[in-house]
């Protein structure tokens, strides 16, 4: 009897260890995780159908019947990894409807979830924001009020990146003095929004010959391959409104293309029968990020360049773009 009392003591011990041992662990266990299925049709509100498209010269493409359902969930997948940042989140995506299902700490979902519906919401500040697109030669540069005319120059700095701020008169004096005007469009865009406006057109020309093999006959036979170049132009935009200092930040995209001339060569010097055309395009680009006041406007420069075939040079008067946003507050 003496002898099993030690081993009844050991064994009285034990669970009494262990039990303390489990709650330390469970005490010190990460919350768990929860599941939530949401629905991302109102993300794909915030942006256009279509991305806005390339103008210049490009392959005969098909009519284009807009980006598919895994293009659009997939884009509303990375709106939701931006939207959640360092926090961790498991997404599965269905094969079919729009409702990703997420996995994630508990307080993140409900985040999502929120800005989701933020996204949605019909009553959320708008911009109007416009672009307007001119040129100004030598002299009518030098012709501008002083003040003007140095902002003028800053912005035309090469490699500057350091939008002029213009006041209503300095925007005014611009359209009068103008050289050529290029096109001005407008969008009502709301927070968070992007979208573009678009007027071109195509035209098809013959970019090159294939050689096509005949054993009926030793004289060679091509067939013409097409492509087509744009004129026009595309503007997009995307505005972020901060209420804290009533400024709107934009991401400005623009493309202005000119078909100025279709030219007459060969694929082959030494063979007249392969002709084709090269178009002679003056192109326009404009990329910015900037912060824009409530009611005000920002100066910018573009590059300008005509393309002939394979070879490209800057050319031509400068290209200016005055760049407006008013914030239409929600009626309450």
């Amino acid at each position: 009897m003496q002898k099993l009392l030690p081993l009844i003591a050991i064994v009285a011990i034990f669970p009494m260890f262990s039990k303390s041992q489990v709650k330390a662990d469970v005490q010190q266990a990460p919350a768990q995780n929860s599941r939530m299925d949401l629905d991302v049709s109102p993300i794909l509100q915030l942006g256009p159908a279509d991305p806005m498209p390339s103008l210049g010269i490009h392959p005969m493409r098909a009519i284009h019947q807009g980006p598919s359902r895994e293009e659009k969930i997939a884009a509303a997948a990375h709106w939701l990894k931006v939207a959640a940042g360092a926090k961790p989140v498991l997404m599965e995506i269905p094969d079919t409807g729009y409702t990703i299902h997420l996995t994630g700490d508990p307080q993140t979902l409900q985040e999502l979830k929120d800005a989701v519906a933020h996204a949605n919401n019909p009553n959320r500040a708008q911009v109007l924001f416009e672009c307007r697109l001119f040129t100004m030669s030598t002299d009518a540069i030098q012709k501008l009020d002083e003040s003007l005319r140095k902002k003028l120059l800053a912005a035309m700095v090469p490699g500057s990146n350091d939008p002029q701020s213009i006041t209503p008169d300095e925007r005014s004096a611009l359209a009068k003095a103008c050289t050529t005007s290029i096109t001005e469009p407008r969008l009502m865009l709301a927070d968070g929004q992007s979208g573009y406006a678009l007027v071109a057109t195509s035209r098809a020309f013959v970019s090159g010959v294939k050689k096509i093999a005949k054993a009926s006959t030793t004289q060679p036979s091509y067939e013409p391959e097409i492509a087509a170049v744009d004129s026009g132009a595309a503007v997009g935009a995307k505005v972020t409104i901060k209420p804290e200092t009533k400024t709107v930040a934009v991401e400005v995209k623009t493309q202005v293309a000119n078909l100025l001339e279709m030219k007459v060569g060969l694929a082959d010097p030494a063979d007249k029968m392969t002709q084709i055309q090269v178009p002679v395009l003056e192109t326009i680009k404009f990329e910015q990020l900037c912060s824009v006041g409530d009611g005000e406007s920002v100066l910018c420069h573009g590059e300008r360049e005509i393309v002939n075939g394979p070879t490209t040079q800057p050319v031509g008067d400068d290209v200016f773009f005055v760049i407006t946003c008013n914030i239409a507050q929600p009626k309450k």
